[in-house]
Order: structure tokens, then sequence, then C-alpha cells
């Protein structure tokens, strides 16, 4: 008799158990394809470059860059600046194919430029905002420095990279080519 006493408590729990799988399962199965990160959703207002430029990525001069790198940086930060020269070097390689938006954390637009000075002037398609109220961060929900965002010919992310990245392996390359080429 102490068997059925047990069942109607089980019975519940069991059924709890399967309400709450059911429930993770439709919040965390991966965001189809309408529902991607679209690079314009996220910056719909144009940019402005700490030289001066202004960067809109509704422009259709801006459509030519078949890949746009968001890449959050500061400065200060070790990693970044030691992924700085592979960015560089990526750009370079696919210059006019890739475009790098290198949004600073940096506090002081001062220590920022004076960082930069040492890498010479630099390609158009690097193109660097000083995230001044640190909006951009928000808008992007950035969790860690350097963080980069890549998005395809159509604006949709493709990878997120958190943390330092050599840009110029062979597989950064050969990823970047067939990208580009997509």
């Amino acid at each position: 008799m102490m068997h059925h006493r047990f069942a109607k408590p089980v019975a519940i729990i069991v059924g709890l158990l399967g309400l709450i799988a059911a429930i993770s399962f439709f919040l965390f199965i991966p965001k189809m394809k309408s529902d991607a990160i679209l690079l314009n959703d996220l910056l719909q207002e144009p940019l402005l470059t700490v030289d001066g430029r202004k960067i809109d990525l509704s422009d259709s001069s801006s459509s030519k860059y078949p890949v746009v790198i968001v890449n959050f940086w500061a400065s200060w930060c070790p990693p970044c600046a030691e992924e700085l020269p592979s960015l560089l070097k990526l750009v370079r390689k696919f210059e006019g194919k890739v475009l790098i938006l290198a949004i600073s954390e940096d506090e002081d637009v001062e220590k920022m430029n004076s960082f930069l000075k040492q890498y010479g002037e630099l390609p158009n398609s690097f193109a660097v905002i000083w995230d001044k109220g640190f909006l951009y961060k928000a808008r992007f929900r950035a969790e860690k420095l350097p963080e980069s965002w890549i998005f395809d010919k159509d604006r949709r992310l493709d990878k997120k990279i958190n943390g330092y990245e050599d840009w110029g392996t062979p597989g950064a390359l050969q990823y970047f080519k067939e990208l580009v080429e997509r």
C-alpha cells in the first residue's frame, strides 16, 4: 500500500520536470534566419570616425564591402593591443572587401589617439569610432574586450568572437576568403 501513497506526488514531479524540459527546449533553440542579428538594426545612424569621416551603412558606398567586422577594443587592453596588428593586416589583405569598424571603449580620446599613432596612417577600410558614452557597447551588449562581430554581405551576423583572435592565420584568411566570395 505504501507505493500508492507516493504515486500522486511522483506523477506531479515527473509532470513538472517534463514541463520544465519543454519550456527549456523552446527557450534555447537556435535562432532561425528570420531572427538573425542584422548590423543595420544595431547601427541605424551614420557613424563618425575619429578622423572626421562619416560612415553610413545604409549608403551604397558602404555596400561595396561584402564583410563588416565590428571590433570593440581599448588602448589600455593588452589583448586588444596584441590583436590590432593582425586586424590591420587582414584589412590590408582584403582591401576594399572588408570594412572594420574599430569601436574604442577608451574613456580618454587623447590616450586612444596617442596609442593609434604608432600604426601610422590607417587604411580607409579601418574606421576608428570613439564610443564616448558607451552607446555602441550597450547596443551590442559587448561583454569582453576585445570582442568582434563579423557580418556577411547581407549584414547578417556570421560569427561573434569573444577575446583575442589572430586574424592572420591560414584558417582565418580562408574563412574571410570564403565569406567575401559568398
